[in-house]
């Protein structure tokens, strides 16, 4: 049976004593994390001046390379915007075409990564989902805590017949089996 046994050291950074493993009799310089963080620290910052600052040591402003010399003139100077295609850029009062008006539908992702279709209503960007709109207007408004199922499960059919309001916990249940979490 083997006996391991410890080595007494003491750290260079506080003077305290400290043991350590016999394997690590050799490497072991300080008596913490703490002790080496700060000798190193210091042994960093401290290795005189540094060759790009010499400037600054002089009592000289460094000047960075990339600044313009004394009584260089830019190749822009005294031109108002940079307008070097102006057929082609973007001019006030200029429609994006993206743009949307009110009343078209589109079809994209909801919170929940389920395509549904969204209908635009206001300016700039008032946008609802179809299926709800459909419903209120046979219906009249949901009432609060109710939510829009789709009987046939297609969330893209908002036929009115297709569309039915459940409380949360009626539509969880009713799609319990089909949740994959």
């Amino acid at each position: 049976m083997r006996v391991y046994t410890k080595a007494n050291k003491v750290c260079e950074h506080c003077g305290a004593g400290f043991s350590v493993p016999h394997y690590r009799r050799e490497t072991a310089r300080f008596c913490g994390r703490s002790c080496r963080s700060a000798t190193i620290a210091a042994q960093h910052f401290n290795k005189g001046p540094k060759p790009w600052a010499a400037k600054n040591l002089e009592g000289h402003r460094h000047k960075s390379p990339s600044r313009f010399r004394e009584g260089h003139e830019p190749w822009n100077s005294g031109v108002k915007g940079l307008h070097l295609s102006p057929e082609s850029q973007f001019k006030k009062g200029r429609q994006s075409e993206r743009r949307a008006e009110i009343g078209e539908v589109r079809i994209r992702s909801c919170k929940a990564g389920q395509m549904r279709a969204f209908i635009k209503i206001s300016e700039p960007s008032g946008w609802r989902e179809r299926a709800r709109m459909v419903w209120e207007e046979v219906n009249g408004t949901i009432p609060k805590g109710n939510v829009i199922h789709h009987k046939d499960r297609d969330t893209l059919n908002d036929c009115a017949k297709n569309l039915e309001a459940m409380t949360r916990a009626e539509h969880i249940n009713e799609h319990r089996g089909e949740f994959h979490g």
